[in-house]
């Protein structure tokens, strides 16, 4: 078979591993070509590599695409969706992403990552201490190492907070804190950020590697296989402390090099490490790793995670891969009919695209913004429709009769059934499922999927477990993309920086506009009668479907004066069941403040580690406790969604959705 094996980045990471592999694993069945015009098969380790391959060819050639990063990511990417419906066949690294593409009903393989067990492999112990010895590591130091970047290329200065080097830091100072003897070993390029500050915080560390200064040292930094397998038999611990993440590649790295790790459940990492590694709070990752410094504990789950990676070499593989190239169709099932072929009508380059946005259609919102305290919705659009001009759209609302696309709230379904918008493209803006939100109304969620089956060039789903909630329940939105919402920072900003005022009380906050009692009600009740209320004050803003005694209720209040509350403010508390993308949430954490939240519905996404979870109404005052306890550490990991990122992703959903913008 004629293969075209494309996607690679030329740079010598992770991408460029998975081509060299997936090449290797092919090459007893693959008759491999130069182009994708001479290809049976075009096969991509990067699905972004088909945005450049023309239309014409991906509906002719059998393609098979790779999810190159967490799929959750590539779904708030809304460019798939210009190659998602030629694809027949997409391989996911990870059963959550096998899981998530197949509800999706997209054709789906699962072929995990790759290794080369002939590089990455244990080194004897005498080697061990040479390769300490030569790198000046004390063998009386608990090494803990990181070998992958923290900063874009682009920005050299700035954390990439996706791979997770804030966490990083964050752990090894709580250790360092505890008296721990611990040393980091850093490698690989970009590792400015890091490096600085580590330095301020007076954490020992040696960098393998060439000192570049400010430059970028991608060239002179970059490590070959069997320098980067030395390094993880040098250290004792590796930690990935990334946000969202493909692989990673590290934690298959270290299993086929016998070294201890310990890891965010992000990617590959449940497939391959036991619960006793992987950690969701920086309390966990410290508690795993001093247990590892007394009584080696790690060093258990070594031999079963070696076992593991000897099932992923190239030659294992590629019995999975003959599998899925004998079972390719003709071309993309004929019933995946939730991915639609979108051709934009619009020009393609920067500028023509700014031009035809000016002079052009605008963006009809099919709801007009409420002034004034009001749901969550209503504050996402209030702020979306500020900050889409940002992104050179023009913004009109529902009794506007000249606007080809139409952004749809989905509970306002009236409107199309009476016609009132006919005509139009429409982004269908979708939440819930209303069944799980509500704990009723299972008709009003079949009703929004008819009309969006009917009438969605492009549905905007607000958050993934709103997504599989909704998929789990049967519905398949057309041409879905992620994208949380986000408040307006111009409003919801943190406070500047100063130190808390020592023996005050702590104060806490929680905020709905809705008295509805799955909005969090018996559980402020609860913490009503049960908080110790000489260390804490506690408000409550908005409507609350409980009488409240301690905690003092404040009506509600428009955006400004509710911004300036939540900053005069230390903890945020979520106890909303089931809420797919909160909105009073992400002003909370937009406003600096961690959170307590109920470990459901899209809660977790939002706060990740900025904030801890519960099950029970009871874990809550040890959860406050152990926020206190680590508060700047908190602080310092307290995230929101980009208000202005958010509105770009959204003006790409309007440019998909077509029309002469």
């Amino acid at each position: 078979m004629r293969v075209f094996l494309c996607g690679r980045d030329h740079v010598g990471w992770a991408t460029d591993d998975d081509y060299a592999l997936t090449r290797r694993a092919l090459s007893p069945f693959a008759n491999f070509v130069d182009g994708s015009e001479e290809a049976e098969v075009i096969h991509t380790v990067n699905w972004r590599a088909l945005l450049a391959i023309p239309v014409e060819l991906l509906r002719t050639r059998r393609v098979v695409a790779h999810v190159s990063h967490d799929v959750r990511a590539m779904l708030g990417q809304p460019d798939y969706l210009k190659v998602a419906p030629y694809i027949d066949c997409w391989i996911a690294p990870s059963r959550r992403a096998e899981y998530l593409l197949s509800l999706l009903g997209l054709p789906t393989a699962y072929i995990p990552y790759a290794v080369d067990t002939s590089v990455f492999k244990p080194l004897s112990a005498a080697q061990r201490q040479e390769l300490r010895a030569r790198l000046g590591l004390s063998e009386s130091d608990y090494l803990i190492g990181s070998f992958q970047r923290d900063t874009e290329g682009r920005d050299l200065a700035s954390p990439k907070l996706v791979k997770g080097p804030d966490i990083f830091l964050e752990i090894v100072r709580k250790l360092q804190a505890s008296g721990r003897r611990l040393h980091v070993v850093l490698a690989g390029p970009r590792r400015m950020w890091l490096k600085r500050q580590l330095t301020a915080a007076g954490i020992p560390f040696t960098f393998v590697g060439v000192e570049c200064g400010a430059a970028d040292d991608i060239k002179e930094n970059t490590l070959d296989h069997a320098t980067i397998n030395q390094l993880y038999n040098a250290i004792d611990l590796y930690i990935v402390a990334s946000r969202l993440e493909g692989g990673p590649k590290a934690v298959l790295e270290c299993a086929a090099a016998g070294t201890r790790i310990i890891s965010s459940p992000v990617g590959q990492a449940p497939d391959l490490l036991e619960a006793g590694q992987l950690f969701r709070s920086l309390s966990q990752a410290a508690s795993m790793v001093e247990s590892d410094m007394e009584a080696g504990t790690l060093h258990a789950y070594v031999a079963v995670a070696a076992a593991k990676a000897q099932a992923r070499r190239p030659e294992a593989v590629s019995a999975l891969w003959r599998q899925v190239y004998e079972n390719l169709p003709g071309k993309l099932a004929p019933g995946v009919t939730n991915f639609r072929p979108l051709t934009p009508a619009s020009p393609t380059s920067g500028w023509r695209r700014l031009l035809a946005r000016s002079f052009g259609q605008p963006i009809c919102f099919d709801y007009t913004p409420r002034r004034g305290p009001w749901g969550g919705g209503n504050q996402f659009l209030t702020a979306l429709s500020s900050a889409l001009p940002r992104q050179g759209w023009r913004v009109r609302f529902s009794k506007d009769a000249g606007c080809g696309i139409v952004l749809l709230n989905s509970f306002h379904s009236k409107l199309i059934a009476r016609g009132t918008l006919a005509g139009k493209r429409y982004v269908h803006r979708i939440d819930g499922p209303t069944v799980l939100i509500r704990g009723k109304d299972i008709e009003l969620d079949q009703e929004i999927f008819r009309i969006n089956q009917r009438i969605a060039a492009v549905s905007v789903i607000q958050s993934e477990w709103s997504l599989l909630a909704t998929l789990e329940l049967g519905f398949r939105p057309v041409n879905p993309v992620l994208i949380h919402n986000a408040a307006d920072s111009a409003i919801f900003h943190p406070a500047s920086p100063k130190s808390r005022e020592g023996g005050r009380k702590w104060k806490l906050i929680s905020t709905s506009w809705s008295d509805n009692p799955r909005k969090g009600g018996p559980i402020y009740k609860w913490l009503d009668d049960h908080l110790d209320w000489s260390r804490f004050d506690y408000t409550f803003v908005g409507r609350v479907s409980e009488p409240l005694r301690n905690i003092r209720v404040v009506e509600p209040v428009d955006s400004r004066q509710l911004a300036e509350i939540l900053r005069s403010n230390d903890i945020y508390i979520a106890a909303s069941d089931n809420d797919p993308c909160s909105n009073a949430l992400i002003e909370g954490l937009s406003c600096g403040l961690p959170a307590i939240y109920l470990n459901r519905g899209g809660h977790p996404e939002l706060v990740g580690f900025g904030g801890l979870g519960f099950d029970r109404r009871e874990e809550i005052p040890a959860l406050i406790d152990a926020i206190v306890a680590d508060y700047p550490a908190f602080c310092r990991l307290v995230l929101a969604p980009d208000l202005d990122e958010v509105a770009r992703r959204y003006g790409e959903c309007f440019h998909l959705a077509g029309g002469r913008l």
